[in-house]
């Protein structure tokens, strides 16, 4: 456990090797976006060992007025023991055009697969966790008369450190209030890449409630900075205006509803 934290140091350090050459320096400009994100989290377990995942995110620009994202993630965990667990499984997502500076022209649809490893320990009161997941991306480029004409390959690799400290007991059990953050790293790499080797980072500090058997609720604030992969020119016109990198700061309220469901005892 403790060697973990230079090997992922190291894994990021070495990440930019495996992407195409970034292009010159572009100036970069940064734009704010207010955001509320609503997800449904469930895990249903079918054995002592395995587990039926389930993830569904409907996220909301502007304020919420607007759409921008809307996301299911099903998948199967394996539980080698209470600290280490193996997964993997499938994304689709429907990403809306939305801010002012748009990243994307069209509404366009992503097909992912996702492989992960979580660890999670205890000290004292309180709970840490990492997960390291992977995705293989396969992103729906829309042309003018609103077709998919063809879909664009990519990787990414995600990095999720999570603490949580309950407030009025010392575990997190029923009728307990918790403390929740997190911190998320996603790097793009290999081919299709360009200058995207950084994709963005989410910081997040929200509360919770354990309700025991009904679930956990959390509300929280969540800070996304995200590259676009486009260059943006203000004037419209490539030939006579300065291109920027555009980073979206996007503030989100983000309001979690998490639940499992036991079948293995009700089979035993």
């Amino acid at each position: 456990m403790n060697r973990l934290p230079l090997l992922l140091i190291l894994l990021v350090y070495h990440l930019p090797s495996l992407a195409q050459p970034a292009p010159s320096f572009i100036p970069r400009y940064n734009y704010n976006n207010h955001n509320v994100w609503i997800s449904t989290v469930g895990v249903a377990k079918l054995t002592s060992k395995i587990d039926l995942y389930s993830d569904l995110q409907i996220r909301q620009s502007n304020y919420g007025k607007s759409p921008m994202q809307y996301l299911i993630r099903p998948g199967l965990l394996y539980n080698v023991n209470n600290q280490f667990a193996l997964g993997g499984g499938y994304t689709y997502a429907i990403t809306c055009k939305y801010g002012y500076i748009p990243q994307n022209r069209f509404t366009f649809p992503e097909h992912r697969l996702w492989e992960q490893f979580v660890l999670k320990t205890k000290v004292n009161r309180v709970e840490f966790s990492q997960r390291i997941r992977m995705e293989q991306r396969w992103i729906g480029e829309v042309s003018q008369n609103m077709e998919v004409d063809k879909y664009r390959y990519q990787n990414r690799f995600r990095i999720l450190s999570r603490v949580n400290i309950p407030i009025n007991g010392t575990n997190m059990e029923q009728g307990i209030f918790y403390f929740a953050a997190y911190e998320e790293l996603l790097i793009n790499f290999g081919k299709n890449v360009g200058g995207n080797i950084y994709d963005q980072n989410r910081l997040y500090i929200g509360l919770g409630y354990n309700a025991g058997s009904t679930g956990r609720i959390e509300i929280g604030y969540l800070y996304q900075n995200l590259m676009q992969r486009r260059i943006w020119y203000p004037s419209g016109k490539t030939q006579v205006s300065s291109g920027y990198n555009v980073f979206e700061n996007n503030h989100t309220l983000l309001l979690t509803y998490s639940f499992k469901i036991d079948f293995a005892k009700k089979v035993d």
